[in-house]
């Protein structure tokens, strides 16, 4: 299995809710960047938060694999269980749903739980892994539990403004 998690690009801090907010141009031009990383990778899945900005994160990404024309749309699925103040259990049970069917996903979703979800992956407690706006991690590992996986490479999306 290899799993991916992507935390969303920068986001205007303001909106009418935290649900609401958008991507800033800066946090376009992140998820641009490193979707680069993802473009030649097989992916079966993207998993994607039901905000706004992680929405548009997903939308980046998919129109940066069109604008390569070397691979197919990747079916998204939107989740309710990968917001910002989600669990890692509750994430896990939803993965069920998906793994082992898809071998190949891509998480996108915020801070705090990606941090918390890829400690407890790695790890198997809740260490934290830090995530910068529009970080990549990939994990490697046979099978999903705790400690189960292994952090192969993390990419952080540092351009200059």
């Amino acid at each position: 299995m290899t799993l991916w998690l992507l935390r969303h690009g920068e986001a205007y801090p303001e909106a009418e809710s935290d649900e609401a907010r958008k991507l800033t141009p800066y946090g376009i031009e992140q998820v641009r960047f490193i979707a680069e990383q993802l473009v030649d990778q097989p992916l079966d899945m993207i998993l994607t938060s039901p905000y706004v900005r992680a929405k548009e994160t997903t939308q980046v990404v998919q129109h940066r694999f069109y604008e390569n024309r070397q691979r197919a749309a990747v079916p998204v699925t939107t989740v309710p269980w990968i917001t910002p103040d989600d669990r890692v259990h509750d994430v896990l049970n939803g993965l069920e749903n998906y793994y082992p069917q898809y071998k190949h996903l891509l998480i996108v979703s915020h801070q705090p739980l990606l941090g918390y979800l890829a400690g407890w992956l790695e790890y198997g407690h809740k260490q934290q892994i830090p995530f910068g706006t529009a970080s990549l991690a990939q994990f490697e590992g046979s099978w999903l539990g705790a400690g189960s996986l292994q952090l192969k490479q993390i990419f952080h999306a540092d351009i200059p403004r």
